[in-house]
């Protein structure tokens, strides 16, 4: 009888993976809406520079807005399968079990420091592949233009030295 109860697990052992989700909803945002920060930034009528403090305050005003809404949205997911447990009795296969844990009203500051610097490290990686990419489409595009020439180049040369040839064999008649 006793191996029939499922053994309870340490709540210190535990992780909650609503922290998983809420990094992951985070990240998909900011990758999400990347461009409009950017564009946001760059019309921005104060002087923009690498580090300038304006800049800085709307990053982590961004960053904190983004981190703000997902945890609502993390908290009103979780309210709302609580109760709508009982119509929702079948599909609860199907459902995702990360909301099993009632998240805490506000996260730990080591928490929110390690989620600021994830957004942060996905804005400035997804900036850099993006700045790869239309390098490697510049060096592309120069590599192409180069090879338009050098071969424009060898034509003018073979045709020159066909012209040369032709009369040097007229003379000789």
């Amino acid at each position: 009888m006793e191996s029939q109860v499922p053994k309870r697990q340490p709540l210190k052992k535990w992780n909650p993976k609503w922290k998983d989700k809420l990094k992951e909803l985070c990240l998909q945002r900011v990758r999400d809406g990347r461009t409009q920060m950017l564009w946001r930034i760059r019309n921005s009528p104060l002087p923009v520079s690498g580090e300038s403090a304006h800049d800085n305050k709307y990053m982590e005003s961004t960053f904190r807005n983004i981190v703000t809404d997902e945890l609502k949205r993390v908290r009103q997911t979780s309210t709302n399968s609580a109760k709508n447990d009982t119509r929702r009795a079948s599909e609860k296969e199907d459902s995702d079990m990360l909301w099993e844990y009632e998240a805490p009203a506000e996260l730990a500051n080591e928490d929110y420091v390690e989620l600021m610097l994830a957004m942060e490290r996905a804005l400035y990686d997804d900036m850099q592949a993006e700045l790869r990419a239309q390098e490697e489409a510049l060096l592309e595009e120069f590599e192409a233009a180069a090879s338009q020439e050098d071969d424009a180049i060898a034509d003018l040369i073979q045709n020159f030295q066909d012209l040369s040839a032709v009369p040097s064999s007229l003379a000789a008649y």
